[in-house]
């Protein structure tokens, strides 16, 4: 009886889990292309701009948060910039990722 009380405990860990790596492959950004620029340290768009434009990055778009922005880039090159100025590149989806840049 316990094999069976420990199968149903693991079912929806798993189910969630399988759900979760799921929902997190969506946002896996690619090696080229549009990418959001999401700060986790709290900081303004200019700033954000600013490393990205200087690590090669084209502005397409504002992001969905504050602070954030839509670039076209390589993620090779804007992934070590990120890391230092505590950032996250996720997968930018052209519904929902803010308004055109001027």
């Amino acid at each position: 009886m316990k094999v069976r009380a420990r199968s149903r405990i693991w079912q929806p860990v798993v189910q969630v889990s399988l759900i979760m790596l799921g929902m997190g492959a969506t946002l896996v950004p690619p090696a080229s292309g549009a990418i959001a620029i999401l700060p986790v340290i709290p900081g303004n768009a200019a700033t954000t701009f600013r490393w990205a434009f200087e690590a090669g990055a084209l502005p397409v778009a504002r992001g969905p948060y504050p602070g954030s922005i839509v670039v076209k880039g390589s993620l090779w090159t804007l992934l070590l910039p990120a890391v230092s100025h505590g950032a996250l590149l996720i997968a930018a989806r052209s519904a929902g990722c803010g308004r055109q840049t001027p």
